[in-house]
């Protein structure tokens, strides 16, 4: 394992223990920009899957939590996941939405 595999579990972790579900809406746009400009996509690393922000927000939480996992994953293969990582373990939370219950 190296570096960027252990602030992925770092994130996780922290995520899943403190029942963080997302950044909030606006976090999470700055999140994607990040993730997603930069040097262009290659064919095999797909689409980057968007935020649900805006009209998306109403949607579950576990659904909300698992696209920024699937965002997370993007950026992990995309060789782009310190960055997020970094940004996503800097937020405080209340820049957190928290999963309910």
């Amino acid at each position: 394992m190296n570096s960027s595999d252990y602030k992925l579990i770092q994130l996780i972790d922290r995520m899943y223990l403190n029942n963080l579900c997302c950044p909030m809406p606006q976090r999470w746009a700055e999140l994607s920009n990040r993730i997603s400009s930069g040097r262009p996509l290659a064919d095999s690393e797909g689409r980057y899957p968007p935020s649900l922000i805006l009209g998306g927000w109403w949607e579950a939480n576990s659904e909300k939590r698992e696209r920024l996992l699937e965002q997370v994953l993007f950026a992990y293969r995309r060789g782009s996941i310190n960055e997020a990582c970094d940004y996503l373990m800097a937020l405080g939370d209340d820049d957190w939405h928290k999963m309910d219950g």
